[in-house]
């Protein structure tokens, strides 16, 4: 018998398309959305709008958290015809630590004098909400998974790869030992995975706010949508740097500060 390999298609992170033709997993344009590019001055306000939302950023809380705004890419080189829009934001890793503390110390204040065990379901939710944390019950989505091995647990027999700590992704039909108690032990005290969600919760936050009244997608014709603003958030420069560098590719990346 005679066993068929069904080849790989992979997904277009510019269009979302499959990549039929390169047998990769992931591709960054596919041959459907590569060569589709529009004029330098479609870019222009795009550009305009993104360093206002930068600087009303930097007036913010979070004016702590991020440095600097960079540009690079063919617009940036200042091509006459140009794919996308591409900008990198550095942010302060400690910085965002910081924040990160203070989000979680006003989560501990608010049951200081009362049991979470106090509050309703939908006023936990909106607590959480304000404090950039997907509340929801332990039932539907555990948030800490005290019983989780990584927690310091031994009674979930869930296997470390089908868990994805930074999203809290959790598959309760595998878990024999589920948690039935709703309130998330992020509220009685420190959680191994609390931190760094906050942390990725607030840079998460950055972004859609520096994406604000911004074209992010394209419609080329119904159905077909491509990325024309793309956004990367690093610590420093040398990070992005790195990663064009393992890239290997021809063209050498040149990166242009535009704030402050």
């Amino acid at each position: 018998m005679v066993v068929m390999k069904i080849p790989k298609i992979g997904l277009c992170k510019r269009c979302g398309r499959g990549d039929k033709y390169s047998g990769l997993q992931e591709v960054h344009k596919c041959p459907e959305c590569e060569n589709i590019k529009f004029d330098r001055d479609f870019f222009i306000p795009l550009e305009k709008k993104v360093i206002k939302n930068f600087k009303g950023l930097l007036a913010s809380e979070y004016g702590s958290i991020l440095k600097e705004l960079y540009i690079f890419g063919s617009y940036a080189e200042k091509e006459s015809k140009c794919g996308d829009i591409d900008f990198l934001v550095t942010y302060d890793r400690e910085e965002l630590k910081n924040l990160a503390q203070i989000r979680k110390e006003e989560l501990w204040f608010e049951f200081d004098f009362f049991d979470p065990k106090d509050y309703s379901t939908s006023e936990l939710k909106e607590f959480f909400g304000s404090l950039f944390w997907d509340f929801r019950t332990c039932e539907e989505y555990p948030d800490c998974l005290s019983c989780h091995p990584e927690s310091g647990g031994e009674k979930c027999n869930l296997p470390n790869e089908d868990y994805n700590s930074e999203l809290h992704l959790y598959c309760i039909e595998k878990c024999k030992f589920k948690n039935k108690d709703p309130i998330p032990n992020c509220c009685y005290g420190e959680c191994t995975f609390f931190g760094m969600s906050l942390q990725i919760k607030i840079l998460n936050n950055t972004g859609n706010i520096l994406k604000e009244d911004c074209m992010e997608f394209y419609e080329i014709e119904p159905g077909f949508k491509i990325k024309i603003l793309d956004f990367i958030i690093k610590e420093n420069v040398e990070q992005l740097q790195n990663e064009f560098n393992l890239q290997k590719k021809s063209k050498k990346l040149i990166i242009y500060k535009i704030l402050p």
